[in-house]
């Protein structure tokens, strides 16, 4: 059936205001019904309140109404076609998407190459040998650092490059002779770096560690040097005295358990006894009982945390550290601080012990606080943090590298011993003051922290310019058979300042003494 344009119009036209489109095309009916002829077919589409609605009525032969016809096969049209263009529209936003992403690779690729050509060969420190890959990126050294090889890494770098190796785009290390007295000997323009010497995220404050050079390090020092003259070192003998006897005690006795032992512990044990009566007159008792032993493992597990939290600042995600960081990590951490903090508090507000034969740390803080000079409450919490970490594992860690070079050297060891009982009748003749004077003991000393420094850290400052103690300590350039021990290459004087020039370390005459 044909429908004319005429009788479309009278079917569709007094609704003028509602129709969309006439067209001159055949409706052919697939399979059974087939519509021949030409004509004019008008398609109106009415959209009232969301609905499709005809206003007539027109049947063909077979009683179909014709409009309905027309306006399923006009809207199966309109939707092909728009599937057709929305297919169009997809196709050249995909075609956008992807020239946008080939103009950014080439834009970020010629950006990356220029600026590592830069770096690399236009940089000022460019002539400097040095990794390519530790020069372009910090994350080698923080891998290095995060997984405990960070000394190991340097070493090898200095045996690959040489005594001066370039370890990133601002950062030198140096292991030769001259760089260690030239890069820190006292002097008041040394600035240290304030991005490796800034105040504690927890408290805004100093430590002993990370003040600047000027007034801020002269008042922690001067509140530090009185605790560690001549004088205040013998009034500390007998208590030193006094852990040591405990020390050697406790040894016989594991040892007559006639089982391996573990010995690091209770060098560690040691050593935080000691340094607790330092700092507030209090001994923590680790020696003898278990009950504290958790604040030596919260100590250990404090250096690991301060260690891997270089890492977010050298990428620059401080913000984001405290998500990263495992809640049980600064549960620990909190929980070691505040106990710190309360025996520090606890201390300041009691005052010194009764009976008590020498003066801690406490003593002198306290003196220099009522003068005006002394140092912050804050700071005073960091200094002790400071010292317990100074004055317990670098001794721990040096004792255990005596120890263990001398069962592995037994020429050494039958010197050592040699010297020790041929100087001593039985331990009650043994004094600090009578070993200090002991040649080869010292030589010992200085060999177990020339091949196990206790901070074999480099030292920053700012080009970024460090020396690195153990690839220098065993830098055949520096000293002959490096690897091997050999105390006697320390007889003669001078050859090593294992606890630095310059701002020269206040313990060290407490931390030989042990």
């Amino acid at each position: 059936m044909v429908i004319s344009s005429a009788n479309a119009l009278n079917l569709f036209g007094t609704h003028g205001d509602s129709y969309q489109a006439v067209g001159n095309q055949h409706l052919q009916e697939s399979d059974t019904h087939h519509w021949s002829g030409e004509g004019t077919a008008l398609v109106s589409i009415f959209a009232k309140a969301g609905s499709l609605k005809a206003e007539a009525s027109v049947l063909d032969s077979s009683g179909r109404n014709l409009e309905t016809v027309i306006l399923t096969r006009s809207t199966g049209i309109l939707r092909n076609s728009l599937n057709h263009d929305r297919d169009v529209i997809n196709a050249a936003a995909l075609n956008i998407t992807l020239m946008t992403w080939n103009i950014a690779k080439k834009t970020v690729g010629r950006s990356f190459c220029t600026w590592a050509f830069y770096r690399l060969k236009l940089h000022p420190l460019a002539p400097i040998p040095g990794p390519p890959h530790w020069i372009l990126s910090r994350l080698p050294f923080v891998w290095a650092l995060y997984r405990g090889r960070y000394v190991t890494r340097i070493t090898e770098l200095h045996e690959k490059y040489g005594p001066v190796v370039r370890t990133a785009a601002n950062e030198v290390s140096f292991t030769n002779e001259q760089a260690w007295t030239s890069l820190y000997a006292p002097r008041k323009d040394a600035a240290k770096s304030p991005f490796w010497y800034a105040p504690r995220q927890n408290n805004g404050s100093y430590g002993i560690f990370t003040a600047p050079s000027g007034i801020t390090h002269g008042r922690f020092r001067r509140a530090f040097s009185p605790a560690f003259t001549q004088k205040s070192m013998r009034e500390l003998e007998p208590m030193i005295l006094h852990h040591i006897d405990i020390l050697i005690s406790q040894l016989q006795k594991e040892a007559s358990k006639d089982i391996p032992l573990d010995i690091v512990p209770w060098f560690e044990y040691m050593a935080f006894d000691i340094v607790g009566e330092l700092s507030f007159s209090k001994s923590f008792h680790t020696l003898t009982s278990n009950e504290n032993h958790h604040l030596v493992v919260a100590l250990r597990k404090v250096m690991t945390f301060f260690t891997q939290a270089v890492v977010p600042r050298v990428l620059g995600l401080e913000l984001f550290w405290q998500f990263i960081v495992s809640k049980v990590s600064r549960q620990k951490r909190a929980a070691y601080n505040k106990s710190l903090n309360d025996f520090t508090h606890e201390r300041l507000n009691s005052g010194a012990p009764p009976g008590r034969k020498y003066s801690d740390l406490m003593t002198y803080f306290s003196l220099a606080r009522a003068d005006g000079r002394g140092l912050t409450a804050t700071e005073t919490e960091n200094a002790i943090g400071d010292i317990m970490i100074a004055g317990s594992e670098t001794v721990a860690t040096t004792l255990t590298s005596i120890v263990y070079h001398l069962v592995r050297n037994t020429d050494a060891h039958r010197v050592l011993t040699s010297e020790v009982r041929g100087a001593f009748k039985d331990g009650n003749d043994i004094t600090i003051q009578a070993v200090t004077n002991m040649e080869y003991l010292n030589a010992v000393i200085n060999e177990a922290m020339r091949l196990c420094p206790s901070l074999p850290m480099v030292l920053p400052r700012m080009t970024l310019v460090n020396f690195a103690q153990l690839p220098a300590y065993i830098s055949p350039t520096n000293f002959a058979r490096p690897n091997d021990f050999i105390p006697e290459r320390w007889l003669p004087d001078s050859t090593l300042t294992p606890h630095n020039i310059g701002f020269v370390c206040l313990g060290v005459r407490e931390g030989v003494r042990e």
